[in-house]
């Protein structure tokens, strides 16, 4: 017997949601890039197997369904994301604990506080629908705090700062709730209320320590405090993965060393504050011009870098090229230019040598000012 049309739509519905979540921990755990193509891959393949497997009708029960979930999403992450398949095994495995945390949660609450069984919930879409979302909510929350524990990346991001997040957990929290507890003419208005009272107390609770956490460790690692940046110390550990990346998949990673040029003359005119500004100017700039898996970095005074996820030398090139055009368009006290060295892992996946490599360009650049430069001798010292 074939299931209804809503619990197939849902099922679908609610596998891509778990392909999406298990494929950004398995990029958060290791670190590795894939392309976007193999990332849409994924996400569709992931869930229309998934999603078949979930509405086979009658004689496999939901253990079997649950273990070919598994093996099938193991086999899309060692075949289209070339994951290893330890690694493949060990983020699915971490996974299912939190989604069986972020189950647990919405079922406790729905079911056991509001008093209905498991069946009746599940007869119910709009129920199934509001819930699926509140659990994977909850999912991706705690994938983002592990996030931020092992990359500490996302603290830079504006997405991460913005509370959003957790304002929309919140808020779809309140509705899911309200609507299930009015559903049960046994629980009158008051009590549903005082549920979601305590509830959203406690998610704010938690967001507040969040952004806290977020807060202390801006000021531990490797965030420039001017900028907003992430500094040397942190460009060193991103290049590393980078060139391990590379080293694994074979995508290339480029690298580009940024000077401004006369910024000593622009300090001793305007002042130090003044320099400041313009700095400020800039790294924005810089940060509005990358992708979001591109890492902008203040090298040092008034030096930048970027570092290339998954692009090669044309195409940071191209992206260099836009930056240095947009920096001479920066309303300021006087013009400001910048001198940009490129170098490629097309040329080597040494770190010193990639960064060597970047520096002597930049070095040729700045001989003519306002100059993009790409140094393609092999390295020497």
């Amino acid at each position: 017997m074939l299931l209804p049309p809503s619990i197939i739509a849902y099922n679908f519905f609610a596998m891509g949601l778990n392909v999406v979540a298990v494929l950004y921990l398995t990029l958060t755990l290791f670190g590795a890039r894939t392309s976007l193509k193999q990332n849409h891959l994924f996400l569709i393949s992931g869930t229309l197997a998934n999603g078949v497997i979930l509405n086979v009708p009658g004689g496999l029960n939901y253990a079997y369904k649950s273990l070919f979930y598994i093996l099938v999403t193991l086999f899309l992450l060692k075949v289209i994301c070339n994951f290893k398949l330890k690694e493949a095994f060990f983020s699915v495995a971490i996974f299912s604990i939190i989604d069986a945390l972020g189950e647990t949660v919405v079922a406790l609450i729905s079911v056991e506080v509001f008093g209905y069984t498991v069946t009746y919930f599940h007869q119910h879409i709009l129920l199934l629908l509001f819930g699926v979302l509140i659990q994977n909510t909850i999912n991706i929350s705690i994938i983002l705090l592990i996030r931020t524990y092992k990359y500490k990346k996302d603290l830079a991001s504006p997405s991460t700062n913005n509370p959003a997040l957790f304002i929309l957990l919140m808020l779809l929290t309140a509705v899911f709730f309200n609507f299930v507890g009015l559903l049960n003419p046994s629980l009158n208005l008051k009590t549903v209320v005082l549920y979601n009272a305590i509830i959203v107390s406690l998610l704010l609770i938690c967001s507040i320590l969040f952004f806290y956490l977020i807060d202390k460790l801006r000021k531990g690692v490797g965030i420039d405090t001017l900028t907003g940046l992430w500094n040397r110390q942190f460009f060193h550990v991103n290049l590393q993965e980078e060139l391990e990346r590379t080293n694994r998949t074979g995508n290339p990673t480029s690298l580009a060393i940024i000077d401004v040029d006369n910024f000593k003359k622009i300090n001793d005119t305007f002042g130090h504050l003044a320099g400041d500004v313009a700095l400020k100017k800039i790294a924005n700039t810089l940060r509005q011009n990358v992708r979001r898996i591109d890492t902008v970095v203040r090298w040092g005074g008034e030096e930048f870098a970027i570092v290339f996820s998954n692009a090669d030398i044309e195409t940071a090139y191209e992206v260099v090229e836009r930056i240095r055009k947009s920096v001479e368009a920066i309303e300021f006290m006087c013009q400001i230019t910048i001198s940009i060295g490129l170098s490629s892992t097309n040329l080597t996946t040494n770190l010193d040598e990639l960064v060597h490599v970047a520096d002597k360009a930049l070095y040729r650049a700045k001989e003519t000012k306002n100059t993009t430069i790409i140094f393609v001798e092999a390295p020497s010292y």
